[in-house]
C-alpha cells in the first residue's frame, strides 16, 4: 500500500471513529487529585463531578446492566444514616447510558442516601479514572484528593473503609 492511499484511509478511519478530547486530568492513585469531569444530570443540566465546596464525596461508577452495580446500590442504601452522619454525599456516574434507562433504574431501585446521579453518555471518565472494572468506588476528600479506591464492597466493608479514610484526615 502506498502512502497516497494510506493517508486517506487513516483519515477516514479517524473520522469514522470520531475524535475525543483528552481527559480533563488523569487519576494517579491514592492521595492524588481526582479528575473533575464535566457531566450532566438526569435533567441534562451541566454538573461537575466534584462540585466546589462539597464535603466528602463517594463516587460510584457503574451501569444499569451491571448486576454488581445494582448490588452496590443496595449496600450503600444500608449505610444511608451513617453516610449522613459522616457528611459523605454519593455521586453516581452511569457510563455510556441514556437518561431514560437510568431513570428507570433509579425508579426500580430507589436510593435512600443523599446523592447526585450523573450521566457520562460518551464514557469520557473511563480514561480519566482508569476504569476497567465496575462498579468502582472512590472516596474524595473536600480538597479533591482520592482517599479510597475500591471495587465492589458490601456495607460492612464499605463502612470500615470509610471510617478508616475519615480517621486519616
Amino acid at each position: 500500500m502506498t502512502l497516497k492511499t494510506l493517508v486517506p484511509l487513516l483519515l477516514l478511519a479517524a473520522l469514522t471513529m470520531g475524535f475525543r478530547a483528552p481527559p480533563q486530568g488523569v487519576y494517579e492513585g491514592l492521595g492524588s487529585q481526582a479528575p473533575d469531569v464535566a457531566l450532566v444530570d438526569l435533567d441534562g443540566k451541566p454538573r461537575r463531578l466534584l462540585e466546589a465546596g462539597a464535603a466528602w464525596t463517594l463516587l460510584k461508577f457503574g451501569t444499569t446492566w451491571c448486576p454488581r452495580c445494582g448490588d452496590e446500590v443496595v449496600e450503600i442504601n444500608k449505610l444511608a444514616a451513617e453516610l449522613q452522619k459522616m457528611d459523605v454525599r454519593v455521586v453516581e456516574v452511569f457510563l455510556r447510558e441514556a437518561a431514560g434507562a437510568v431513570r428507570a433504574d433509579v425508579k426500580a431501585h430507589p436510593r435512600a442516601y443523599r446523592g447526585v446521579i450523573l450521566l457520562d453518555a460518551t464514557g469520557d471518565t473511563l480514561p480519566s479514572y482508569g476504569l476497567s472494572v465496575i462498579p468502582r468506588l472512590f472516596l474524595v476528600d473536600p480538597k479533591g484528593a482520592v482517599r479510597l479506591d475500591s471495587q465492589y464492597l458490601d456495607a460492612p466493608q464499605l463502612l470500615q473503609a470509610l471510617e478508616r479514610a475519615l480517621r486519616a484526615r
